[in-house]
């Protein structure tokens, strides 16, 4: 049951990171198709956070989830950051 908690975050995180991110103009160099494919996915992330509060899921569980996510997508940002910087 936890990968299902975990899923869950996932969606909910990746909801709140792309309106976060279009407004700070990460997505500017993006391709259209990438632009477009988040913009289909918001809906989909509404929904399930839709779901988790009508079916009454432990919003505790997922916001956990969500930090063992978001510390994941800190250190692989931080990875790809001193990738960049090294190669120039």
């Amino acid at each position: 049951m936890d990968y299902y908690y975990f899923a869950l975050a996932f969606f909910v995180l990746l909801t709140l990171y792309i309106p976060i991110f279009w407004a700070a103009g990460q997505f500017q160099d993006s391709s259209e198709g990438l632009k477009k494919g988040l913009i289909c996915f918001m809906p989909v992330g509404l929904a399930v956070i839709t779901f988790i509060e009508i079916t009454g899921h432990d919003w505790g569980r997922v916001a956990a989830n969500m930090g063992y996510l978001a510390l994941g997508s800190l250190f692989l940002a931080i990875w790809e950051k001193s990738r960049n910087v090294a190669s120039g």
